[in-house]
């Protein structure tokens, strides 16, 4: 509910106005639906035989202006006190009752009729439209006297948002005072008859904003908005200071042929010379403006000032978040910021850089002040951005265009995450309009950028683009494509992840090795011969085997390939690399395995019946069976059931202790934590075989299979624990 208020002193002219037909026919069933004592008489509703409308309005005018008769000279010149209150488009239809309530509220309100006071001022209220009444009073007293009006308008405001939680009608929020002035209705109408898209108050407004985010001084401040192409007129002072500036627009002339000025305080509060001066006197950094050149960094000046203004932009982003009232000077900082990039963007992102440039210019504004911010760093990147000239769309400018323009969303709600904790509603509303206009100038100029990365990130190496994918996960905080998310095997309810990413197939028959390991550390799971499949795997984890859709195989290679394990590891430089410690990040040797990246080749880790020596394991009694009913029980694709069943029995939690270097695939292990390469506790539970390091850290292993667990506890380099609590404590891993 908006209050709209104005003096004037003609009574009988403003109600032959309510009651007509309007300036276009708009007012439809003029009546009154409310008065000072119930029983003024409604020149839209006499129902009388010798009803006269003309007559009954002059009648009525007279009985508004009596006290104003009365009191002679000594009432007001301005005596007529009007009030157009105005609902929602979306709001539903008061009834006159309800108007008649909304009037006598605000009368109230404005102390036009004090509550209880029968010495109030005479008014009545005319509703000629759904949507709005208006209310008239004639601002003297019964008992001769003016009524005490101060901050009428601002008592207005408070009235109607007490009125709009009571009848439940969109409740607006309320202001401080420090908003620019609205354009007039006479200005809106004289846009619309000339033909220009928005008023010359709001056109001046943006300008003189743009011209104060690349100017370093005031002189240099007043020569660009001559260039800007503004008409400037300033007033000075008797002793040949500058006291203040107007400014007007070529071709806005009023009806003696003048042109029509508007000062700098009435285009907005900031806007004022003493307000531009104080910032100015905060300049930037730098007074002499950039010069473009003639090397090569120069050519790309639009994009280097722009990656600038991100970092500064960050900066004052985390100033955002402080409890200090600094960040009040860094809004104006970001407001600078964003008229820049609005006025030297392409032409792609310029409309929403505008509108969002025009949303924040509200959020600058506020009653904080903070007198001893430094805004320099702002101001000189919103300088370097002016100086550097219109930056292209696409290229290096392009995306450094977004580039600075996240960073500013990410500016733009914390500026009303600030706002709201401080109770400024529409400061707060502004900013998170902004952050919605950038973030649509964001999709518009990172299209280009991202969609060239993409395809960048395609031609990388595998090995890359899964260290790439790790550290992206961690910074996001996502946790790992785990296993456990996979379904479970067909016939079973107990939730099991396949024992590798990559599943591979192996031949029944396995090759022997000749050759004995040294140690332990250095196990590794037997040769075997392989064969290739193309297309899904048989232990796919979105494929699961199937009779009816049996793999198409390949002719094996003349002699067994070594294939990279499923999850990547990476051999242990002498001297570790100072790499940021991630949880999933290990990484692959594509230099000394480029056959790493074939995906045909799949392989399944299988429990080898023969020991690395050539002499036969005994079996694990707790081991599962396949069951010798079914007819295909020898088929290879049957035998991955033993891979995939849940482990029973009393040792389905295990620990193995190896003092010694890990070693899978010929590739030594190493904790991505803390860079150790030895001393590791191995633990088997359920289905998951973990690797712990003594520094805590621990990471499911899919390379070591139950199989091949089974297989290293009958190693005597191996010390076995029947449970993990027991190895843990054994060796310290419980923290003890």
């Amino acid at each position: 509910m908006i209050p709209k208020i104005r003096r004037g002193s003609r009574t009988h002219g403003l109600l032959a106005y309510l009651f007509g037909p309007g300036k276009r026919d708009e007012h439809t069933d003029p009546h009154l639906v409310g008065s000072w004592d119930g029983f003024a008489p409604d020149p839209g509703r006499d129902s009388s035989a010798d009803a006269d409308p003309k007559a009954t309005m002059t009648r009525l005018a007279a009985a508004l202006d009596l006290r104003v008769k009365q009191a002679g000279t000594a009432a007001p010149a301005q005596h007529v006190w009007h009030c157009s209150v105005r609902t929602d488009p979306g709001d539903r239809t008061l009834t006159d009752a309800e108007w008649n309530t909304v009037a006598r509220h605000l009368v109230r309100a404005v102390n036009l009729v004090p509550e209880g006071d029968p010495d109030g001022c005479r008014w009545v209220a005319v509703r000629h439209a759904d949507d709005h009444i208006h209310i008239l009073a004639t601002m003297v007293r019964g008992d001769l006297r003016r009524p005490r009006m101060n901050y009428d308008f601002k008592k207005a405001q408070a009235e109607c948002r007490r009125i709009e939680q009571e009848m439940g009608l969109r409740r607006l929020k309320p202001g401080d005072g420090t908003a620019a002035a609205n354009p007039t209705s006479a200005e809106r109408f004289k846009a619309e008859r000339t033909g220009r898209a928005e008023t010359p108050r709001e056109t001046l407004r943006e300008a003189v904003r743009q011209v104060v985010a690349g100017a370093a001084s005031e002189a240099e401040f007043f020569n660009r908005l001559r260039e800007a192409g503004l008409r400037v007129k300033l007033r000075h002072a008797p002793s040949g200071d500058v006291l203040g500036y107007n400014v007007a627009l070529p071709g806005d002339r009023n009806r003696n042929s003048e042109p029509v000025w508007f000062a700098g305080s009435t285009l907005a509060p900031d806007l004022s010379l003493p307000r531009i001066r104080r910032r100015l006197t905060d300049g930037p950094l730098d007074d002499a403006p950039p010069r473009p050149g003639t090397s090569r960094t120069d050519r790309s000046a639009p994009a280097r000032t722009r990656r600038d203004a991100a970092g500064t932009a960050e900066r004052a982003t985390a100033l955002l978040d402080e409890d200090g009232d600094e960040a009040a000077a860094q809004l104006v900082g970001a407001g600078e910021l964003l008229d820049a990039l609005a006025q030297t963007s392409p032409a792609a992102t310029r409309a929403e850089l505008r509108d969002a440039a025009r949303s924040f210019e509200r959020a600058t504004r506020s009653h904080i002040r903070a007198e001893n911010a430094d805004i320099r760093a702002l101001r000189s990147a919103a300088r370097g951005i002016v100086h550097a000239g219109t930056a292209l769309g696409r290229g290096e400018d392009g995306s450094a265009t977004a580039m600075v323009l996240s960073t500013l969303v990410l500016l733009t709600l914390a500026a009303a995450r600030w706002h709201s904790a401080r109770g400024h509603a529409q400061q707060a509303a502004a900013s998170r309009q902004a952050a919605e206009h950038l973030r649509a100038a964001y999709r518009q100029s990172a299209a280009t950028p991202l969609r060239t990365m993409c395809d960048r990130a395609q031609a990388l190496p595998e090995p890359e683009r899964r260290r790439h994918e790790a550290t992206i996960r961690a910074a996001l905080g996502e946790p790992d494509p785990a296993p456990a998310t996979r379904p479970s095997p067909p016939g079973g309810s107990t939730p099991w992840p396949p024992l590798s990413p990559k599943p591979r197939k192996q031949a029944t028959t396995p090759r022997r090795s000749s050759k004995k390991p040294s140690t332990a550390a250095s196990w590794r799971a037997p040769a075997t011969r392989t064969q290739c499949w193309s297309g899904a795997s048989a232990a796919s984890p979105t494929c699961p085997p199937s009779p009816a859709a049996p793999a198409s195989r390949r002719p094996a290679p003349s002699r067994p390939r070594r294939h990279p394990p499923a999850r990547p590891t990476a051999p242990q430089p002498r001297h570790p690399p100072a790499l940021p410690p991630t949880p999933t990040a290990r990484h692959l040797d594509a230099d000394r395995h480029p056959k790493s990246l074939d995906t045909h080749s799949h392989q399944v880790l299988r429990k080898n019946p023969h020991r690395t020596n050539g002499e036969p394991v005994p079996r694990n009694t707790e081991d599962p069976t396949i069951p010798a009913a079914q007819p295909t029980a020898g088929d290879p694709l049957l035998r991955l059931e033993y891979e995939t069943a849940p482990p029973s029995g009393p040792e389905t939690t295990r620990g193995l202790q190896c003092p010694h270097t890990l070693d899978l695939r010929g590739m030594p292990v190493y904790c991505t934590k803390c860079r150790a390469q030895r001393d590791w506790l191995l633990t088997n539970y359920r289905q998951h075989v973990w690797i712990h390091c003594r520094c805590g850290h621990k990471w499911l292993e899919p390379e070591i299979t139950r199989a091949d667990f089974d297989a290293m506890i009958t190693d005597p380099n191996w010390t076995h624990y029947q449970t993990v609590r027991q190895s843990e404590i054994a060796l310290g891993f419980d923290g003890s």
